[in-house]
């Protein structure tokens, strides 16, 4: 078949994918836990693991074969929350689970994502104490490009109530203890990104992570 005119078609954007997530959530205060990798993990696909804890005085060490990106976290030794960002490009081998341990005692929360088709990232923190944690805005050095955005957020609330506007796929584990985690992602071709705001049941301390892949 043959056009009298020429015929264009659209470019398809590409961006990187999440392939997988996971979370996990401690019973009680712990120095170490097997914490929940995500599912079919391949050979070069990108690893996110964020890891939070209670009392910012608590280390959280790096995981066997991970790179610790960023760490939030609201400075208050006893009552604070923070919550760590570590990286690992996939081998294939890795199993269900990861060990991490802490320097402390005490209860630990995390989500993780296996993501595909990236080539680099980049990571910024915040914290602050009211209803609202907020992600901090993030300008990664490459410039405009299709980015896999993702907002992170650890509170001390019983629960969150609402998530950045726009981002979806929240992972938000139902807690055990003081501790909240949740994360939501969005594509977006843009050069930098200001996620809204997540909500939680109370006024206190949080800890937010903005992350850039692409």
């Amino acid at each position: 078949m043959t056009f009298p005119f020429p015929v264009f078609c659209p470019a398809i954007q590409t961006f990187p994918k999440v392939v997988s997530t996971a979370t996990f959530v401690s019973s009680g205060n712990v120095s170490s836990a097997n914490v929940s990798l995500p599912s079919s993990i391949v050979a070069g696909n990108l690893l996110l693991l964020f890891v939070g804890s209670t009392g910012s005085s608590v280390s959280v060490n790096t995981p066997s074969g991970f790179t610790q990106v960023v760490r939030a976290l609201y400075p208050d030794a006893s009552t604070g929350r923070q919550v760590y960002l570590f990286r690992k490009t996939a081998t294939g081998s890795e199993g269900a689970t990861i060990s991490v341990s802490q320097s402390t005692s005490t209860a630990m929360v995390s989500v993780s994502y296996q993501v595909s088709g990236w080539t680099a990232l980049q990571a910024t923190g915040a914290n602050g104490s009211d209803a609202n944690p907020d992600p901090p805005s993030l300008s990664p050095a490459w410039g405009t490009d299709n980015c896999l955005w993702l907002a992170t957020a650890i509170g001390r609330g019983a629960a969150f109530t609402a998530f950045p506007a726009g981002y979806w796929n929240v992972l938000n584990p139902t807690p055990t203890t003081n501790i909240i985690i949740a994360s939501a992602h969005l594509n977006k071709a843009s050069a930098s990104e200001d996620p809204g705001v997540f909500t939680q049941n109370a006024s206190d301390r949080w800890a937010t992570i903005t992350t850039a892949v692409r």
